[in-house]
């Protein structure tokens, strides 16, 4: 391990090992992960204290809009509140709607796979990926891709 002094300037080299450098690497894989994890989790809270129902005003052109974001069935979400949580992502606002399209999808459309995620049994891109090819699914097959996909999802390939 590197020693640093205060102005960031290396000062002296502890011994290293190959065991203890991978130990750092898997600590700091399973960190990143469960930050993937919290990240999805925030995003459906995020949608869900931004549902529809919370838009005030007339539904017209120039009022915000309700957007439909995962297959049918999933809630729809209040247009601004994309906006605002792609900047607090620090993407795009196009990237944001497709990552909070992604929650929305496995927490309301594919309960399964969703629970194996916060269990930490399948990673984040994977389920994200289900959601993206379910989207287009009638709530039925939503339900059937969940129940035969889930049990195999942490090892099926793209």
């Amino acid at each position: 391990m590197l020693q640093i002094d205060e102005t960031g300037i290396e000062v002296g080299v502890l011994e290293l090992s190959a065991s203890s450098v991978l130990g750092r690497v898997r600590s700091a894989k399973q960190a990143e992960e469960a930050a993937e994890r919290a990240k999805l989790v925030a995003c459906v809270d995020w949608a869900a204290i931004h549902s529809s129902d919370t838009l005030v005003g007339p539904v017209d052109c120039w009022h915000e809009q309700e957007l439909p974001l995962g297959g049918e069935g999933a809630p729809c979400v209040a247009e601004f509140a994309v906006t605002e949580l792609a900047a607090a992502l620090g993407v795009s606002t196009r990237s944001g709607r497709a990552f909070l399209a992604d929650a929305v999808e496995l927490r309301y459309r594919l309960p399964r796979l969703f629970a194996r995620v916060m269990a930490g049994e399948v990673l984040v891109w994977r389920a994200q990926r289900v959601a993206q090819a379910t989207m287009c699914l009638p709530p039925e097959g939503a339900t059937w891709v969940d129940r035969q996909i889930t049990p195999y999802a942490d090892s099926v390939g793209p």
